[in-house]
């Protein structure tokens, strides 16, 4: 959730004591039970939501900026944006003016990756943390006299 670009994933609160995490699935179960296409995508009049693997949208995004050069400027916004979306938007504006994060090519995980790496490297973390349970229990058992060894 911390590393979406987009801060999608939010908190549904309809139950106070379970809020659940959740964003666009894709349709995924439209996609692979019926073998159909998004629901944004079938219900879309104008055909401004297409659905098709990557590789043809990039194509088809390109085919449009190329016929209706005044109409697009000549940005696929998705295509590069930390490591390449899943949705990818044309426009007639530059996406800044359409709120849009101004994102780096370099994929969101290689920012946090090196953190983990650096916290969880050589297993100190761990071991620190159960040499402080061991002390904890040390001093409980102290305090209290217990002695069974």
């Amino acid at each position: 959730m911390v590393a979406c670009p987009f801060q999608i994933p939010t908190y549904e609160y309809f139950n106070a004591l379970t809020p659940q995490i959740r964003k666009c699935t894709f349709c995924h179960h439209k996609i692979t039970e019926e073998g159909g296409i998004t629901a944004c995508a079938k219900e879309c009049p104008v055909e401004a939501i297409t659905y098709h693997n990557r590789k043809d949208l990039i194509r088809i995004a390109k085919n449009k900026i190329r016929r209706y050069p005044t109409k697009y400027i000549n940005h696929i916004y998705g295509e590069k944006e930390v490591g390449g979306t899943s949705w990818l938007y044309i426009s007639g504006v530059p996406f800044a003016n359409l709120g849009f994060p101004t994102l780096p090519e370099q994929p969101m995980p290689s920012f946090t990756e090196p953190i983990q790496h650096g916290i969880f490297n050589h297993w100190i973390p761990q071991i620190a943390l159960f040499a402080f349970l061991a002390a904890a229990m040390y001093q409980y058992r102290e305090k209290n006299g217990d002695s069974s060894e």
